[in-house]
């Protein structure tokens, strides 16, 4: 049997989402008692994730998501790249938040947790639109939210770093891995429903092993050290020739 743990992670929730193909994911979620971690963007203003018309209940479906145990995200704030910088967490060249100025950073941090407070939310995840974040996100996030944990970075396990703790998310769809813990991040409204639905059915076949955020912090996590870094080296060196990691 694997030793893994999976953690799903579905991103670019906001009143425009393609709901066809969010709703048939929460079907599969459903099914399969899956509590994913849902990346919400507070205030998109990203033409792309204009897909649908906007109904007005998408606060009340993002608090019917909470109430089911799934795991809210504050996702940036308005989902709008303007630097070329990769931060962090070095997978994409384009942010909306590394390389501005803290006070910048600050500002949408703060607003965006506005925005969720507003809807009787208080996020304790951050998830970095194309994870590209810098040490002034990180500086904002501790000014002006209650978040602790970050889904990002790449190692095989949790881990404590920068006065975080990180949930790795490694892989954009399922990969049966036989240890460590991973996170399988979708974006449904750039997934096709065929596209959808085979991967229901991959994550049937690993659903013992998929956990919720709690679940997998259940045990208290090491500090970021020299099996996490190597682990860094080696995935990066063979992403490009696994083609692990789809542009988004």
């Amino acid at each position: 049997t694997m030793k893994s743990k999976y953690i799903i992670r579905i991103d670019d929730a906001c009143p425009t989402m393609d709901r066809e193909r969010w709703l048939l994911f929460e079907q599969i979620f459903d099914e399969l008692s899956i509590k994913p971690i849902v990346a919400v963007i507070p205030d998109n203003r990203d033409p792309k994730q204009q897909l649908s018309p906007d109904k007005g209940d998408f606060w009340e479906t993002v608090n019917r998501w909470k109430e089911k145990g799934w795991e809210i995200a504050l996702h940036g704030y308005d989902h709008v790249y303007i630097t070329q910088e990769a931060g962090l967490v070095p997978l994409n060249q384009k942010s909306e938040f590394a390389g501005l100025p803290l006070e910048r950073q600050e500002e949408k941090i703060r607003s965006g947790i506005e925005i969720f407070r507003n809807h009787g939310l208080s996020p304790r995840v951050w998830v970095a639109p194309s994870h590209t974040f810098d040490m002034n996100t990180l500086e904002a996030l501790k000014k002006h939210s209650s978040i602790t944990i970050i889904s990002d970075g790449i190692s095989f396990r949790p881990f404590q770093r920068y006065g975080f703790t990180w949930l790795p998310l490694q892989l954009w769809k399922v990969r049966r891995i036989p240890m460590g813990l991973y996170t399988i991040c979708y974006h449904p409204s750039a997934t096709s429903l065929g596209q959808i639905r085979r991967e229901g059915e991959r994550l049937r076949s690993i659903a013992n092993n998929i956990v919720s955020v709690d679940e997998a912090l259940k045990r208290p996590c090491p500090k970021y050290g020299i099996l996490d870094s190597l682990f860094h080296a080696l995935f990066m060196t063979l992403r490009k020739s696994l083609k692990l990691i789809t542009r988004k």
